[in-house]
């Protein structure tokens, strides 16, 4: 009875593959690095906003010079100089650099925000195929084990029917060797399933004996190819890829505006100032900068935002193309494997049945030992098989679902 109240509470306190992606979210560096591009994408946005507004300025300046020797000059421009100011300075005009730089800040913003969710996404798919490999591993371990306990069986039959000289001796022996071929791959699969716990712990920060939850939930079926890929403009590396070829069009305009001439308000208020001014408390004035000759410099920037604009298109192209392919191959890959899942479901059971008729003839003596063992070895391999394309065929799932960004329910708030 206590076994079985222990076996429940383990169940119930067994981690989910949701539960372990949100574990995950909060360690994994590269997702907590994704988060400070985004802070600081924000950060170079704010710089941008800044530009179109007034800065404000106090000023001194201080100078002591030799008097000239005309007495008249002196009076205008005394030995030590002092003036203290005020000085306000209003970009006018700039070629409309600061807003197409605003723009661009903004597209690099949500350019950053969806490169979040891509890291996020493969962080999905890592902890899924870690996740699974545990349960993949646990279940080849447990038919393992009751293949071993099978061996048991029947080595103590063979044994009693030796001792009433209905079996050879040798079959003992031979029903022996294989149980030591089973052992040993019960030995090599809980090594494996160790390192399967450890990989995990890595990437969820669950400890590694912690248990994993198998709700063996039925899949339902295959939507057709049209579902995932009318979701391709919703994949992050799309939406990004978007962004960034925005950001890269504003920078052209960013660029062209510099052939622009810069107009700029300028005021001051005087606290102090020498000489014969020093009664005049405030200016202001209007700056005009008109570029004419730069060594060609800001036709050879044009040239360059031009060339990487035309980069990030290409790039988004390629990414479009590369989200259907990507697609269509994982969507091509689950139909065939739910073929290959019916076939070996179907050939356990047989497998299963066969092995379980035989050993019924072979203790009427109507069969051979060797071929109550070839069976049972069918239906192991048979057996594992199948579970081992079972697991399989769920990450297929969660592989193709990722790429068109189709998450369980209650994964999706974890995306924001």
């Amino acid at each position: 009875m206590f076994i079985l109240i222990y076996f429940f509470v383990l169940q119930s306190s067994a981690a989910t593959l949701d539960e372990a992606f949100r574990s995950a979210l909060e360690k994994n560096e590269i997702v907590l690095q994704s988060r400070e591009k985004v802070v600081q994408a924000e950060a170079k946005l704010n710089v941008a906003k800044a530009a179109p507004y007034p800065t404000v300025s106090f000023e001194a300046d201080y100078i002591r010079q030799e008097l000239p020797s005309n007495p008249i000059a002196r009076e205008f421009t005394p030995e030590s100089q002092t003036t203290t100011n005020l000085r306000l300075k209003q970009p006018l005009f700039r070629g409309m650099r600061e807003w197409a730089a605003l723009r661009a800040g903004e597209d690099l913003v949500n350019a950053g925000k969806q490169d979040r969710v891509g890291r996020m996404l493969e962080l999905y798919e890592t902890v899924a195929t870690a996740y699974l490999n545990v349960l993949a591993l646990e279940h080849d371990l447990k038919n393992l084990n009751e293949q071993a306990g099978i061996y048991v069986q029947r080595v103590k039959e063979l044994r009693g029917r030796a001792q009433r000289g209905e079996s050879a001796s040798y079959e003992t022996l031979t029903i022996q060797s294989n149980e030591a071929v089973v052992l040993s791959d019960i030995s090599l699969a809980s090594a494996n399933l160790r390192t399967a716990r450890q990989n995990l712990s890595f990437h969820t920060g669950l400890p590694p004996e912690a248990p994993v939850s198998d709700p063996e939930e039925k899949a339902s079926p295959l939507p057709a190819i049209e579902k995932y890929l009318d979701r391709v403009e919703e994949r992050p590396d799309v939406k990004g890829a978007k962004e960034r070829a925005a950001a890269a069009q504003e920078q052209v305009t960013f660029t062209k505006g510099a052939h622009w001439p810069s107009l700029d308000l300028t005021g001051n208020y005087y606290f102090e100032r020498p000489g014969f001014v020093n009664d005049i408390n405030w200016d202001l004035g209007l700056h005009l900068s008109f570029p004419i000759f730069e060594g060609g410099l800001r036709v050879a920037e044009t040239r360059e935002s031009s060339s990487k604009e035309r980069e990030a298109t290409l790039e988004l192209a390629r990414l479009r193309r590369f989200a259907e392919s990507q697609i269509r191959a994982l969507h091509e890959n689950l139909k065939l494997r739910e073929g290959q899942l019916n076939a070996l479901k179907n050939s356990t059971e047989l497998s299963q049945k066969n092995y379980q008729a035989l050993q019924r003839e072979f203790r009427r003596g109507l069969t051979r030992n060797v071929d109550v063992q070839l069976a049972l070895t069918n239906y192991g391999i048979a057996r594992r098989a199948y579970d081992q394309a079972r697991f399989a065929a769920r990450l297929d799932r969660i592989k193709l679902e990722s790429a068109a960004v189709i998450l369980p329910p209650s994964l999706e708030g974890s995306l924001q």
